[in-house]
């Protein structure tokens, strides 16, 4: 195989691998994250658990914190709320990637672009979660939408855990 061709091949498989990487670590390219909450209890709730997420993280990740309605369509992440059950889950996220590296938009591919999490109001049998109950799925989410995979949902939750950190450090520190 002449220099050339082998070049071309190399070259190849960087530019392959590093797209599989950046699917398999999906992660905000941009930082501070703007995150749009309704004034609600609720939404309320839902920041406090970003809050707790960014002050644990010891400034990895940084939250830019909306609740006027003309700001939604304008942030990274939106948070509704439904008084049923998501495809049998407390919480949904919806995720959009952006395929080309466009300045304008602070993204490329691989990294998220928007998102939207839909958080229940009601466990699956209808009766409303405690504020606590609350607070916990939204930890959850709020890991899950920065990239932190296998979380589990406790609803005694109360903290952002020092694994959940190690797991967010390993999507943004590497």
């Amino acid at each position: 195989m002449n220099m050339g061709k082998r070049f071309l091949l190399t070259l190849l498989l960087c530019v392959l691998g590093s797209t599989a990487f950046a699917y398999d670590n999906p992660r905000w390219f941009n930082m501070p994250i703007s995150v749009y909450a309704p004034k609600t209890a609720q939404g309320t709730t839902v920041m406090n658990a970003y809050r707790a997420w960014q002050s644990a993280s010891g400034g990895t990740v940084r939250f830019l914190y909306r609740n006027a309605e003309n700001l939604q369509p304008l942030s990274n992440i939106t948070i509704q709320f439904s008084d049923n059950w998501i495809s049998g889950k407390p919480y949904s996220i919806t995720q959009k990637y952006s395929m080309f590296s466009e300045r304008r938009i602070n993204t490329k591919r691989g990294f998220y672009y928007k998102q939207t999490i839909t958080i229940s109001r009601n466990d699956r049998y209808g009766k409303p979660y405690t504020g606590n109950q609350l607070y916990s799925i939204a930890l959850t989410a709020a890991g899950e939408s920065l990239g932190v995979k296998d979380l589990n949902l406790d609803l005694d939750k109360n903290k952002v855990t020092k694994d959940d950190i190690t797991a967010l450090n390993s999507v943004y520190k590497k």
